[in-house]
């Protein structure tokens, strides 16, 4: 019988060590060579270091088990924003109908108010062709006439004054509160 070298042995044991790992399945690895610092199976031009189906599965299914735990956690993530934005709806609403119920409030007292600034009917002693109006803050006869409710048409500011010149001292002064009379023609 023929001696073998220690390197020839080692050399058929990679061998025999990549054959079984083939056909189990088992992932190999490269083994380094005593003298060249490589592995002996490179030597023979066989690469057992290439990663095998077992191999690929394994690292997919991790990857997968990745993918799957990035859902969860998105699913987790569009279930607090669904819950968040049905909020914010509900409050939107919420808001609307105070809106809506101060419009209609303001619209009330809008209606209010322009009774009360409408010109007034005169008392009994007042020729009956005649309206009172009560000043306001800023007013001005052409401001008064302008208005459509006394003239419509501000250069009629004149006939305002005309009527009123024992109450008015001057024309570009009005006291808040004074009562004009509006002749009507």
């Amino acid at each position: 019988m023929r001696e073998t070298s220690p390197r020839n042995r080692c050399g058929h044991l990679v061998i025999s060590l990549f054959f079984i790992c083939s056909v189990t399945g088992v992932s190999c690895v490269s083994v380094p060579g005593p003298e060249s610092g490589g592995s002996e199976v490179e030597e023979t031009g066989t690469d057992i270091s290439r990663p095998t189906s077992a191999d690929k599965i394994i690292e997919l299914e991790a990857e997968l088990d990745e993918v799957r735990a990035e859902s969860r956690e998105l699913h987790s993530k569009s279930e607090e924003l669904a819950a968040e934005n049905e909020e914010l709806r509900r409050k939107l609403d919420e808001r609307r109908d105070k809106l809506a119920a101060a419009e209609q409030q303001l619209a009330l007292l809008q209606e209010k108010l322009d009774a009360l600034l409408k010109v007034s009917k005169p008392p009994n002693d007042v020729k009956t062709e005649q309206e009172i109006y009560e000043v306001q803050e800023n007013d001005t006869l052409a401001g008064i006439a302008a208005k459509p409710e006394v003239y419509g048409d501000s250069s009629r500011w004149l006939d305002i004054y005309e009527a009123n010149k024992d109450r008015i001292d001057d024309p570009g002064v009005l006291t808040v509160g004074l009562k004009l009379v509006i002749p009507r023609p």
